[in-house]
């Protein structure tokens, strides 16, 4: 029946969109759509995608056995769309990666590689085996050669491209730079997550990234983000900072806005947002006022020897802070206050933190600090054996308040089914024959 209602793609598409029992109707729906199709890849390519995005997977499965099918013997470019629509459904055919690399060897000049191929390529990457690299690679050779479809490519999928970038060098000497300045050229209608994913991404890769294609993004980053700053969620501030340092006026437009929250953001974030900051400089007011925070809550907290949400910082974490900021302000306040704490604390931190620590202070390149002298003494201290075990804190125990004694006893009492009554008659008997022993 629902066979002869769906009378065609678009109403299917439609349907496809109500949430319905797809267990119950899958087969049916996907009996109709393997019908409407009419043997056309590029229409049953369309449902696929539209069924994985409905979760709709009895669907999903019976149109990729369609497509399967359907690609097998057809042009190279119909062929190439049909495997992307599967690897974005999640069924990619078997050798999909050297299956696609044949395919854009076929494709002719005058039927160029489609969006398809990068969409293809960029799902293949996020889960390729080292031989699938390798023709993956040179799927990108091939496209790069004629990259004017590239702005075509969907965000999510440019976002793959620079993801696989940054893990792997070689990905992107080949594709970051077309892949960045393809990405500028529609920046502007990007949502801001992608945006924030893609720059954080550019900025891990480990090749050059003073090229075109990167000068054009970071300027085309500055002209979309710097009106959003105001909208963005702490989070995606501080991926815009740690990736964009080489953008001096994004990255000061983004100090600016977080000045204006700073008592909003935790500890452990706002460590990571002073690191990307840091580009600015010891000469920067907005990273002056930011250090300046940095000293006024920790010595709050210091002082009240209180830590809550805002100032709980673990030894480690301080003595990361203080690297950061003794690299660009040796001189200023909050570097002395830091290595005074981390002499008094030597012994909370773990080893690593111990030993990075001391290669920092040491280190010939490491500015003159106030305190350098002592903190130097007592991490060679504590590179001595058994410093942690000597050491007069970790033994020194806690001795009880009589408040704690109480709260103590009364927990044992309720153990015991005993009332508060019963118990303060019972701790006076006690108190009495203590005091009739020390007369004897």
């Amino acid at each position: 029946g629902i066979t002869r209602e769906i009378a065609s793609i678009d109403m299917l598409v439609l349907l496809l969109g109500v949430p319905l029992d797809w267990q119950v109707w899958g087969k049916h729906v996907g009996d109709a759509a393997a019908l409407l199709t009419g043997g056309l890849i590029e229409q049953t390519v369309r449902l696929l995608r539209s069924a994985f995005l409905a979760a709709a997977e009895p669907v999903v499965e019976r149109l990729a056995s369609v497509v399967a099918e359907q690609f097998r013997g057809a042009p190279p470019e119909l062929a190439i769309e049909a495997i992307a629509g599967l690897v974005e459904a999640g069924r990619p055919p078997s050798g999909a990666a050297t299956t696609l690399r044949r395919l854009l060897e076929r494709a002719t000049i005058a039927a160029p590689p489609s969006r398809h191929a990068a969409v293809a390529i960029a799902h293949l990457l996020e889960k390729s085996s080292p031989a699938d690299e390798e023709e993956l690679c040179a799927c990108l050779e091939l496209v790069r050669r004629q990259p004017t479809f590239l702005p075509e490519v969907p965000p999510g999928g440019l976002v793959r491209l620079a993801v696989a970038a940054a893990k792997s060098p070689r990905i992107a000497q080949l594709s970051l730079n077309v892949v960045a300045a393809a990405a500028a050229e529609h920046l502007r209608i990007w949502a801001t997550d992608d945006l924030c994913k893609f720059l954080l991404a550019v900025a891990k890769t480990k090749v050059d990234t003073d090229t075109e294609g990167i000068h054009k993004l970071w300027s085309a980053a500055a002209e979309v983000l710097i009106p959003r700053l105001p909208e963005l969620s702490t989070t995606q501030m501080l991926k815009v900072s740690l990736a964009v340092g080489k953008c001096r006026v994004l990255l000061a437009a983004t100090a600016d806005e977080a000045c204006k929250r700073l008592s909003d953001i935790p500890c452990p974030q706002l460590l990571l947002l002073t690191q990307g900051l840091l580009p600015l400089g010891s000469d920067d007011p907005f990273l002056q006022k930011i250090l300046d925070f940095w000293h006024s809550i920790l010595s709050t907290a210091r002082r009240r020897e209180v830590e809550d949400s805002s100032s709980e910082m673990s030894p480690e974490q301080v003595a990361k802070l203080f690297q950061l900021v003794a690299r660009v302000s040796a001189s200023h306040v909050l570097t002395e206050s830091l290595a005074r704490r981390l002499t008094a604390d030597v012994a909370a931190l773990p080893e690593a933190s111990l030993v990075s620590l001391q290669a920092f202070a040491s280190a010939e390149a490491t500015p003159d600090f106030p305190g350098k002298r002592s903190l130097l003494k007592a991490l060679d201290k504590s590179s001595d054996p058994g410093f942690h075990a000597a050491d007069p804190a970790s033994k020194q125990q806690k001795r009880p308040s009589p408040d704690d004694e109480d709260r103590a006893e009364h927990r044992r009492d309720k153990e015991r089914g005993r009332q508060p009554e019963q118990r303060s008659s019972h701790r006076s008997r006690s108190r009495d024959r203590s005091r009739d022993r020390d007369r004897s």
